[in-house]
């Protein structure tokens, strides 16, 4: 399974990229011409709080169909709730390796799993 990072913050995604290492899945950075293309087996983590406005305004399209997880701060109410109902996974802090890997099962991602 690969995971697509969406949002500019290095740290975060660097930290996404360890929680992923040993569960055998590998995570991309990818820009928002490559996000609207992904394939469907890909799975994407949305990093709201640096998430780019061009992204946060396509999230549904960036989320549909594939496991997703969101997080941020500065989340409005309105916007986590619509995340949720698009069946993304919101975490409304700072995301943790618990988070992630609490995510990862929920979702059912594993090395080498469809979905």
């Amino acid at each position: 399974m690969r995971i697509a990072h969406l949002g500019l913050d290095e740290v975060n995604r660097e930290l996404v990229r360890r929680w992923a290492a040993p569960l055998g899945m590998g995570v991309t950075a990818v820009s928002l011409a490559d996000a609207t293309a992904l394939a469907p087996d890909v799975a994407a983590v949305l990093d709201l709080d640096y998430l780019p406005e061009p992204w946060r305004n396509r999230w549904p399209a960036l989320a549909a169909g594939r496991p997703a997880l969101a997080h941020g701060y500065n989340l409005p109410d309105a916007e986590a709730v619509a995340l949720r109902r698009a069946g993304v996974i919101v975490v409304r802090r700072r995301l943790t390796a618990r988070h992630f890997a609490r995510w990862c099962r929920f979702a059912g991602l594993r090395a080498g799993s469809g979905s």
